[in-house]
């Protein structure tokens, strides 16, 4: 199910994609048949079946899997993808200089952000009801009775949610990579941050997220 939800969605961002580019530019994928021969596929054939003229019926991958085979960044679906595909380009962090002051550093620095983490909805105790009910019960139904007290006492707990988090590099001089990262102050270390476009963008997407500072 999860799976399908996200096909359907990276196919709707194609379309939204193709409506916003030039009409001019190529945007089309290859996609091989074991035959030899060479289709071409568009991004909102992603997730479907195409025909090759051989007959054989090919399934077309994912809109990010298309992109990841033609070379090009993978489907981005929050700011933290983002981030990630910066990195791995050797684009962030941006300078050479510390985002304090106008001093030039050659060390990075490196910050974990707690975007989401799960949590756990306490299991509700049951007692009272059961009691209530078969006060009421034992005297009428006495198999009722006899269910009620096979009921749990409590139910167990549940965990919604998932870990989610990043490592975003700074470039901060020594003086200052001192003072900040052995500091708990969240808003003094978050308007340092925002200096940064794509962390500002994290921040704007996860504003419960949390800087752990070890």
């Amino acid at each position: 199910m999860f799976m399908l939800v996200v096909t359907i969605l990276e196919r709707l961002f194609a379309r939204i994609q193709l409506s916003c580019l030039p009409l001019d530019l190529p945007m089309t994928y290859q996609l091989a048949c074991a035959c030899g021969l060479t289709l071409e596929v568009g991004p909102q054939q992603a997730g479907d079946r195409v025909s090759c003229r051989c007959g054989k019926q090919l399934q077309v991958p994912r809109l990010s899997q298309l992109r990841a085979l033609s070379g090009q960044g993978g489907f981005e679906t929050n700011a933290i993808d983002k981030i990630n595909r910066l990195k791995q380009q050797g684009e962030l962090p941006r300078g050479t200089f510390c985002l304090k002051c106008d001093r030039r550093v050659d060390q990075v620095s490196e910050l974990l952000i707690q975007c989401e983490r799960p949590w756990v909805k306490e299991a509700r105790s049951n007692n009272y009801a059961i009691g209530f009910l078969s006060a009421f019960l034992t005297a009428v139904i006495p198999m009722l009775f006899d269910f009620l007290r096979k009921l749990p006492a409590e139910q167990e707990d549940r965990e919604f949610g998932h870990e989610r988090s990043v490592t975003l590099p700074v470039l901060l001089c020594a003086e200052h990579a001192e003072s900040l990262l052995n500091s708990s102050n969240q808003r003094a270390l978050r308007q340092l941050l925002f200096t940064v476009p794509e962390y500002a963008e994290l921040f704007a997407e996860f504003p419960e997220a949390t800087i752990v500072v070890h």
